[in-house]
């Protein structure tokens, strides 16, 4: 499997465009019997592709069988590295992850795609709308609201806990790119945390962000 590696000073980002179903991709994931079982329970074709295909990735990085499990709040651990932070994304047309020793960790990938211009009041607060609507071209608003939405998604998987993303996320104002950083704080509690997003446009049409925070 070809895949492309990005390293960020003690975070390694993996992602791969999907393939199809076939007999490659089911010998690459290595399915134990109750992996195959909870597969088989999909009802969506492309769901079955994205899951096979994270854990085709990951046996692909490791040379070996990867079982992932998951916390009791819903993040994913490797069952045979334990040490290790993993995040996981999938958009229709690419799988990613990202893994680290040192930081807890949040990936994104999404289409850059105009739908986010339907929902963008679900998930933007006042000072983000003003930023959005002083761009002057569509395609810019789809791209910030991409870049916003991968954001707040990535913080969701670190945090881990219920996240209201109007009120208690803010992505402040950035530079857009085609690929670039910005600044994410997360208010909750009366507690405030700051994360640096860094994205990527990969393959002209999709958002690939991660963002982390030491253990």
């Amino acid at each position: 499997m070809f895949y492309h590696k990005i390293e960020d000073q003690g975070i390694k980002i993996f992602w791969t465009s999907l393939e199809s179903q076939d007999d490659a991709l089911y010998e690459q994931a290595n399915l134990s019997p109750e992996e195959s079982t909870l597969l088989n329970s999909f009802s969506s074709d492309l769901r079955k592709i994205e899951w096979l295909q994270v854990r085709a990735l990951l046996n692909e990085i490791f040379k070996q069988k990867v079982e992932i499990a998951y916390k009791s709040n819903g993040q994913p651990y490797l069952r045979n590295h334990p040490e290790l932070e993993i995040s996981i994304s999938h958009s229709r047309t690419t799988v990613a992850v990202a893994i680290s020793q040192e930081f807890q960790i949040g990936i994104d990938v999404e289409l850059i795609h105009p739908r986010l211009l339907k929902i963008a009041d679900r998930f933007l607060n006042p000072a983000e709308f003003v930023y959005m609507n002083n761009l002057t071209t569509a395609i810019e608003q789809i791209q910030f609201l991409t870049i916003v939405w991968s954001a707040k998604e990535a913080l969701y998987k670190i945090v881990g806990t219920d996240v209201d993303y109007k009120k208690d996320v803010r992505v402040k104002e950035f530079l857009l790119d085609e690929d670039g950083t910005a600044i994410v704080e997360f208010f909750k509690n009366d507690t405030r945390r700051h994360f640096l997003a860094t994205y990527r446009t990969i393959e002209t049409i999709s958002i690939l962000l991660w963002m982390k925070e030491r253990k």
